[in-house]
């Protein structure tokens, strides 16, 4: 997946070269067939082992000198290979100095591995079809002997494997865990590549695997990293000084509230993927069974699956962790069965939330963000309290400037936005029987804190968390770019969560033009352009090398290059397949560039230049599993902003439980039992006792003895 960008290639070829040896080739992730047999006998020459042999051999030596079954196998296996025909020893290391020196055993047992490995590498091209993404060498020799490689490539062009002569041999010897380097020219059809190998450490976690012995610890290890993780977060958050944060004083309150449950129902204006997180990793040291489930989602639903991979909530299948679909949703309230839908939604949450210690559940609305007596109605439905985010939705800046919503000169605006949607999320709550337990709000710059905390307080809400603005929860990474445009990766997919786009520029004339507009912009441009531009590529990948060129955020190349683009795991399909092949020689270029050449993210897209351009235009910022930025923010605010009786109210329940556990059960149902609630668990049990009910029409005597 390194080698390609983040994909899976199709087809490879596995040359595993060392003391033991064996190769394979492989399509679409699965292996068609490997050298080795019922034993790793079969196959290669190795250091002791034959490899392949006339199976007469065994009853010759059985019958002619008198061999054992025993001793034929300890001579075929430790005995023979590399060692019998060198005469010197199984090491190629040794081999290959004996026969630089002219030792005729030596150069004939390099020769017999060599030729070994040849005719195994022409069966596998033709299993293959002559479609071979990739030619890997690993092992001991395979990463180290640079004229073995050479000699097992050598006349190969043909079969399109053309290796780079001044590449493979200039191979650093001292390689480190995540080595990797392509060794072909830029005309080669195959890769080739040397991967540094660690069986041991493969062995030992297959091994582990199997024994299960990684199920039962790593949830509650990966819980205690983040716990301590949490006092680095604050010593950081405690020392920042960053001019663009806005510095409040933390929450502490002496208000006794009671205890929240082991659920919360979450809803607010606008995007709150970041308030989510905040108070997700507040629970997450306390509840290693940590849940999230969404009324109303689709199975690839983002929100849904950046939650899931985040917190590693992999152990149940997404679908559980959702209700009804939202075209489902809207036809059944569509046709009056609204009843119906909250049914669906309880049975699978009660389902879902049965064994996690906390589940926090999210917005369930299906019409305008902040329909708040919707939300109302779902959370009082789950039984569950409601914590809102009710600050006025700040506007990100996204790549217009200039729209970014500020206060400076009218805080009052601010409050008084915020005191009519906190005071409405309380009429909704209030009218449904259910619970507010708290507001979240981020202050923008030039609004004083002491004016919200008396907006909330009068409007009679409880401030759960009152945080400073961030700026980084309006950058747009490349990350999201390439998410957003379902592009395909072509260069620096290790930069792409790093590099933040402030502005788009669209490259449809000469090169000088476009990198003088480059040069008069500020830094952090996103450079959109054809795919068959590799002229301004190349061009601006080399003006960045410059200390006085304005740093470019990334590339995007547009267009169906030659009409036959498709995302696939190869970058020829990415490119256009036989198409567009300055491109593919750009690209291959490219990647052999040492790492300390600065070279921006490159990623394509199927649409033309001006509708890629559009779209990055109207994004807005997003939050996914790469956005380490914004996921850092979330966690540092949360721990020094979130107020101190509102983290007691929301960890009673989950530390108590956690400290009671070995002494009590769990008590799986709800602290309140709502209507909705109570007629669920009613039909659930008469579900599960099945009986008839007769209801006799009348009070006749005769009627009622006969029913």
């Amino acid at each position: 997946r390194h080698a390609f960008e983040g994909h899976n290639s199709s087809s490879l070829i596995l040359t595993h070269l060392g003391s033991g040896s064996s190769m394979c080739c492989v399509r679409n992730g699965k292996c068609l067939d490997t050298t080795m047999g019922l034993t790793p006998l079969e196959g290669l020459v190795m250091g002791t082992r034959s490899g392949d042999i006339d199976p007469g051999i065994v009853g010759y030596l059985s019958r002619v000198l008198k061999k054992t079954p025993a001793q034929v196998d300890a001579m075929l296996n430790k005995e023979s290979g590399l060692l019998a025909l060198s005469g010197i020893s199984a090491d190629m290391r040794e081999i290959q100095a004996a026969a630089l020196r002219g030792d005729d055993d030596a150069v004939f047992a390099r020769k017999v591995f060599v030729e070994r490995v040849r005719k195994y590498l022409g069966a596998y091209l033709i299993k293959l079809r002559g479609e071979c993404e990739a030619l890997i060498f690993t092992g001991g020799i395979g990463e180290n002997d640079a004229q073995i490689r050479a000699d097992v490539c050598a006349g190969l062009e043909g079969f399109g494997i053309d290796l780079d002569p001044v590449l493979n041999f200039s191979v650093a010897a001292d390689k480190g865990k995540d080595f990797i380097r392509d060794i072909s020219t830029p005309f080669s059809r195959t890769k080739v590549l040397i991967i540094h190998s660690s069986e041991s450490e493969a062995i030992a976690l297959q091994s582990a695997n199997f024994l299960h012995v990684f199920e039962e610890n790593m949830k509650q290890h990966q819980i205690q990293m983040k716990q301590a993780a949490r006092h680095t977060i604050a010593a950081i958050a405690s020392g920042t000084s960053r001019p663009d944060l806005v510095k409040l004083e933390p929450s502490q309150s002496n208000v006794k509230l009671e205890p929240i449950g082991r659920g919360i129902y979450m809803d607010g204006v606008g995007p709150i993927s970041g308030e989510e997180i905040g108070l997700l990793y507040q629970v997450l040291p306390y509840a290693p069974k940590l849940g999230y489930f969404r009324p109303f989602a689709d199975d690839d639903d983002r929100k849904l699956r950046t939650i899931r991979e985040l917190f590693q909530l992999t152990d149940t299948p997404l679908q559980s962790m959702r209700g009804a679909t939202p075209s489902e949703a809207s036809e059944m309230l569509t046709q009056g069965r609204e009843d119906e839908l909250l049914d669906i939604v309880i049975e699978k949450y009660v389902e879902y939330a049965a064994d996690k210690d906390f589940v926090l559940v999210s917005r369930g609305h299906l019409g305008q963000l902040g329909d708040v007596f919707w939300t109302a109605k779902v959370a009082a439905a789950l039984s569950l309290p409601v914590v809102y985010v009710c600050h006025d939705q700040i506007t990100p800046r996204g790549f217009y400037g200039g729209d970014q919503v500020t206060y400076h000169n009218n805080p009052q605006a601010y409050v008084s936005r915020v005191s009519e949607v906190a005071a409405r999320v309380k009429e909704a709550v209030d009218s449904r029987g259910g619970k507010l337990a708290g507001v979240i709000t981020t202050i923008p710059p030039g609004v004083p804190q002491d004016s919200v905390e008396s907006m909330f307080d009068r409007v009679g809400v409880y401030p759960a968390a009152i945080l400073p603005f961030d700026e980084r929860f309006s950058h747009i990474a490349m990350s999201e770019i390439a998410y957003a445009l379902n592009a395909n990766v072509l260069l620096g997919r290790d930069l792409l969560s790093s590099q933040v786009a402030k502005g788009v520029v669209v490259a449809t004339r000469y090169v000088p033009e476009t990198l003088e507009t480059l040069r008069n912009m500020e830094p952090g441009q996103l450079l959109v352009t054809h795919g068959e531009r590799t002229d301004l590529l190349l061009a601006v990948v080399m003006a960045q090398q410059s200390p006085d060129f304005p740093p470019v955020a990334g590339i995007v190349l547009s267009g169906s290059f030659n009409g036959d683009v498709c995302y696939g795991s190869t970058e020829e399909r990415a490119v256009g397949g036989d198409g567009n092949t300055s491109l593919r020689r750009a690209l291959s270029i490219l990647r052999r560039v040492p790492n300390a050449v600065r070279i921006p993210p490159v990623i394509s897209v199927d649409a033309s230049t001006y509708e890629a351009a559009s779209a990055v235009h109207e994004m807005r910022p997003i939050l996914l599993p790469s956005s380490h930025q914004k996921i850092e923010a979330a966690q540092i605010l949360f721990e020094c902003h979130l107020d101190s009786a509102f983290r007691q109210s929301l960890l009673a329940t989950v530390t108590s439980e956690a400290q009671s556990a070995s002494t009590e059960p769990r008590r799986k149902e709800a602290f309140v039992t709502t209507p909705k609630l109570f007629q669920h668990r009613l039909f659930s049990k008469a579900r599960s006792q099945k009986m008839t009910i007769v209801l006799p029409e009348g009070d006749d005597r005769r009627v009622v003895a006969a029913a």
